[in-house]
């Protein structure tokens, strides 16, 4: 038979096959169904219709309720009403959301009654069949300045996350997208996803939110927390909390990623359903995290630092009135506060528990580094408590620094140290930092250390210096930087009391900036010290000494004085010409 022949006489057989192909396919298999326009009840089917791969869509037989559906709004939708309890495996979003009505946003609804048994929308999100992308929105509208800008709102019901196929296995809410045109006429602008103060979000699973976009200089993914969200299970009467972490696609030199506990706009005691629980939490570089609610840690907290410059630090930020507490949960944790290359700023409280680790861990820790700052503002504080008798310590680490403003304080279960060379704390409050002891020991007692820096801007209660050395290549300086609102530094010793382990090797030195005479007063003299006097040093001033002083109201001890540099004639005649030159310089400039 000749080709020709056999094409004409198939030809109605091989038509109905292709248009069997192009129709669309009635399946319950990963369906994927996109509402229609304008604002929709989730429980009419004719509200939905059916994507496949050629038009016309039909709408389903019934509206989407189980875990093979994926379900995205259309962009001339503006929100749908959760008008019931309903199951699905995916959530996503149309690129041009918010189109139709120029505001760049689409709600998913579900504050519904129907004031019967029925108070509120449900949605039950499975990820099993979506290898756990349960929550992707990808937002890219272009065409029109209000499109930049784009966001999904969850508003008010319950929302519930899991994987049932693995519980061990991650899920996703993310958001994704960038605005070429905005970025082209330097315009930024932002992509999110909304829980808000009404909204209960639950997850079982561990979760990754996350803004899934190359970073770029004027795109962010913000991803706001402003209700009630648990990432936890809750099994056999037994709590599992489960991990979480914050994190970019791209965390190369700019700050895209923001994650917001509570509502920035309010203050922490308006946001009152704000409280976010989970277990360990872990803040991926170039994120920012903003606290103005509650945040509860059963575990560790940890930030990851970024290796570019400014435009890319991590950050962390607790407001007034909010609260993170680091708690233990699982006893095999170890749960701690360790931020590195981090700016956070404590304008609450942080509260680090490690009551309740038990097993082989008998001593504990927090830790700041790799350049991190961190600034305890007036009325925040940090708080490090165990009830165990374990052995904590607050490490301020390599390049690190604390900064304790006027009326902020930090409260250590043991030690407050410096743990790393170019290490620096701040102090603006009196007494800023204390412990179980009731004074602060100054320790530095890393191998690293060459130089720590204590600036001081306040008056303070201190115990002593403390620092090892063994050997001529490991000498350390502290250097100590005197305010000049600073009138008395009392301490017990001025280096730790016990010979082994106080100012008497060649290789430990202590430098004053801005030293004066009657400030610092000691209460005791460790007699090693009088033979090392000379690895004491301050500009204009030799010789160092303690002067006993016989106070009158029985507070005995000693200051450390030194004899004042008095400049030589010649010296003198030297700086008197050039003030003169100075001040005829000035003059002739001013004419």
């Amino acid at each position: 038979m000749k080709p020709i022949h056999f094409l004409k006489k198939y030809s109605l057989f091989i038509l109905g096959c292709a248009l069997l192909f192009t129709l669309p396919v009635k399946t319950h298999a990963l369906t994927f169904l996109k509402t229609n326009s304008g604002d929709l009840r989730w429980s009419a089917n004719y509200n939905w219709r059916v994507i496949g791969d050629t038009e016309p869509y039909e709408a389903p037989e019934t509206p989407p309720n189980d875990n093979s559906c994926r379900v995205e709004n259309e962009y001339n939708a503006f929100s749908v009403l959760v008008d019931g309890e309903y199951t699905v495996g995916k959530m996503s979003s149309n690129y041009d959301t918010g189109y139709a009505d120029q505001t760049g946003t689409f709600t998913w609804d579900l504050n519904y009654s129907d004031g019967a048994s029925i108070t509120h929308g449900t949605i039950n999100i499975d990820a099993a069949n979506y290898s756990g992308y349960g929550i992707s929105m990808a937002l890219g509208g272009n065409s029109q300045p209000f499109m930049y800008s784009q966001g999904i709102v969850y508003s008010g019901g319950v929302i519930n996350y899991t994987n049932s196929s693995d519980p061990d296995a991650i899920v996703w809410v993310q958001v994704a997208g960038r605005s070429q045109n905005a970025e082209d006429a330097k315009i930024h602008h932002t992509k999110s996803i909304t829980f808000d103060a009404q909204n209960t979000l639950n997850i079982s699973n561990y979760v990754y939110f996350k803004y899934d976009t190359e970073a770029g200089e004027y795109n962010t993914g913000i991803l706001n927390m402003f209700g009630t969200v648990n990432v936890l299970k809750e099994e056999n009467d037994a709590i599992s909390y489960k991990d979480v972490l914050i994190g970019a696609y791209s965390a190369t030199d700019y700050q895209n990623t923001i994650f917001n506990i509570g509502d920035p706009s309010r203050s922490a005691a308006e946001n009152t359903t704000a409280i976010f629980t989970c277990g360990s939490f872990k803040q991926e570089a170039a994120t920012a995290v903003n606290i103005n609610g509650v945040l509860n840690v059963y575990g560790s907290y940890q930030t990851i630092a970024n290796s570019t410059g400014k435009a890319g630090r991590t950050s962390l930020y607790v407001a007034e009135g909010a609260q993170l507490n680091i708690k233990s949960g699982d006893t095999s944790v170890r749960n701690s506060f360790n931020i590195s290359g981090t700016d956070a700023v404590i304008a609450g409280t942080v509260n680090i528990d490690h009551g309740t680790v038990k097993g082989e861990i008998t001593s504990s820790g927090d830790y700041i580094g790799g350049g991190s700052v961190l600034t305890i503002k007036n009325g925040g504080s940090i708080t490090q408590t165990s009830s165990t008798g374990l052995a904590l310590e607050f490490v301020v680490g390599v390049n690190a620094t604390l900064i304790v403003e006027k009326g902020g304080y930090l409260y250590s279960r043991n030690q407050v140290r410096f743990g790393g060379d170019n290490s620096r704390i701040v102090l603006y409050q009196e007494n800023a930092l204390t412990s179980a002891e009731g004074v602060w020991k100054v320790i530095s007692n890393s191998a690293a250390n060459k130089d720590v820096y204590l600036e001081l801007h306040a008056n303070q209660d201190l115990l002593y210096f403390s620092w090892w050395v063994t050997s001529e290549t490991d000498t350390r300086t502290f250097h100590v930087d005197i305010g000049d609102e600073v009138t008395l530094i009392s301490m017990e010793y001025l280096t730790e009391s016990n010979g082994s382990e106080g100012l008497n090797t060649d290789y430990r030195f202590i430098s004053f900036t801005n030293f004066r005479n009657n400030i610092i007063k000691v209460d005791n003299v460790n007699p090693y010290e009088l033979e090392r006097l000379d690895q004491i040093s301050a500009e204009g001033y030799e010789d160092f000494r303690f002067d006993f002083v016989n106070g009158v109201d029985g507070t005995n001890g000693y200051y450390l004085n030194a004899t004042k540099i008095i400049p030589e004639p010649s010296t003198c005649a030297i700086l008197i010409s050039l003030f003169a030159l100075s001040f005829a310089l000035r003059r002739r400039n001013r004419r």
